[in-house]
């Protein structure tokens, strides 16, 4: 079945103002102090793309936070102990460069072989 458009999960990160209150454009209404994240896709916006780091060293690592929001359906109750009153399926793919040890690295050519992580799950 379809999700409800104010039920959509969204995308959200600490707003500056901690006492902010928003609603999206889908009319979710999210909790004080948070705000949508225009840095990542959507179904509706699979082509919205994030630059998280322009040079990973060998070794190293990251950590990209990915705060989710979906509101609950008010409209039906659900029964006590119900695990399964609200579940999302993500998809989060990760797309970089891998440059060869010894080769130069240059961040405006597109050098190195490019890889693609595709990780799914279910909350």
């Amino acid at each position: 079945s379809a999700i409800k458009r104010h039920l959509m999960p969204t995308f959200v990160r600490k707003a500056v103002d901690s006492r902010a209150k928003i609603v999206t454009d889908n009319g979710v209404v999210l909790p004080e102090g948070w705000e949508p994240r225009e840095d990542v896709g959507t179904d509706e916006s699979h082509n919205v793309t994030t630059s998280v780091s322009p040079h990973l060293g060998a070794g190293k690592s990251l950590l990209v936070r990915l705060d989710i929001f979906r509101p609950l359906d008010q409209s039906t109750v659900p029964a006590e102990n119900d695990a399964s009153i609200c579940s999302t399926t993500y998809e989060v793919v990760i797309m970089y460069r891998q440059v060869r040890a010894g080769e130069s690295i240059n961040t405006f050519d597109k050098s190195g072989d490019q890889v693609m992580i595709l990780q799914s799950g279910s909350i």
